[in-house]
């Protein structure tokens, strides 16, 4: 299963895309076809555990499928690569466009704050 969202940072004129999928469940397809539209991948973490809390919220173990966290950026014509307004329409409506053609719908933006980032 891919978890996708929209990610922003202040002023929140250009987003990233943020994807999780299974350990071996690399979505080859969708992730050339975001390459062809100009997208460039950013970090990719290590495969890792989800956490597993209790009803209390103390630890109790760790899941046995492992994700992998991936991001993926466009580049703007803004001042240090942002976008511009036009800009971010035509690449919300492509991203989501090619999100939707591999099942995922709904992708949801994260503004994202100072405290989120540090």
């Amino acid at each position: 299963m891919i978890k996708a969202e929209f990610e922003t940072k202040h002023p929140h004129n250009t987003n990233w895309i943020r994807m999780e999928y299974g350990e071996y469940e690399e979505p080859s397809e969708l992730i050339e076809e975001l390459k062809n539209a100009g997208w460039k991948q950013g970090y990719k973490l290590p495969p890792k555990s989800e956490v597993i809390f209790d009803n209390n919220g103390n630890r109790v173990g760790f899941a046995k499928t492992k994700y992998n966290e991936v991001t993926y950026s466009k580049v703007g014509s803004g001042i240090f690569g942002m976008w511009t307004p036009a800009e971010k329409k035509a690449n919300m409506l492509e991203a989501r466009k090619i999100l939707k053609n591999h099942g995922i719908k709904k992708v949801p933006v994260i503004k994202l704050s100072l405290q989120d980032l540090l």
